[in-house]
């Protein structure tokens, strides 16, 4: 019974940073302006940041934001107390971006989850001990004309019962 709450938490972490991911997605189709900075990156963190809080029971604990042209690496413990979440959110000059979790294994870096859904790729990841991760972002497609851009990097911890 426990794993179930613990894995239907997941769910529920990911459908509310998917339903985000199509709220950005129209947002960019609406407005391909560039009003918000970076290619409107700062403004898509916060959209996450707010929805998150607004969501109780979340916390966002970590946030990264970095030029990116193929690819880029993040290295964290993960405490096996917290479901994490972690959402990759992608500049107006990038039209896909994928995130990819490690979690080293024997000095060996080995995948365990991954995401490219669009704009936004999402990952929960409930760790069973106190492991390091490593987390890959990368360009899955530049909108035409665009070699570089924006990427953001939002971890969310939600503490299992």
């Amino acid at each position: 019974m426990k794993t179930f709450v613990i894995r239907n938490r997941t769910i529920v972490a990911r459908f509310a940073l998917l339903i985000i991911a199509g709220i950005l997605n129209f947002q960019h189709a609406v407005a391909q302006n560039n009003l918000m900075g970076s290619g409107g990156i700062i403004g898509k963190i916060q959209n996450i940041v707010d929805k998150t809080e607004e969501r109780g029971g979340l916390e966002v604990v970590r946030i990264e934001a970095d030029v990116i042209r193929v690819s880029k690496e993040s290295v964290r413990t993960l405490d096996p107390a917290y479901t994490h979440t972690i959402a990759a959110v992608a500049s107006d000059h990038i039209q896909s971006i994928e995130i990819e979790v490690y979690q080293e294994i024997n000095n060996q870096w080995v995948l365990v989850q991954k995401d490219d859904d669009g704009s936004v790729a999402v990952v929960a990841i409930s760790p069973s001990s106190l492991t390091e991760y490593k987390i890959v972002v990368k360009v899955g497609r530049f909108f035409p004309g665009n070699t570089a851009g924006h990427c953001g990097l939002i971890f969310i911890l939600e503490e299992k019962k």
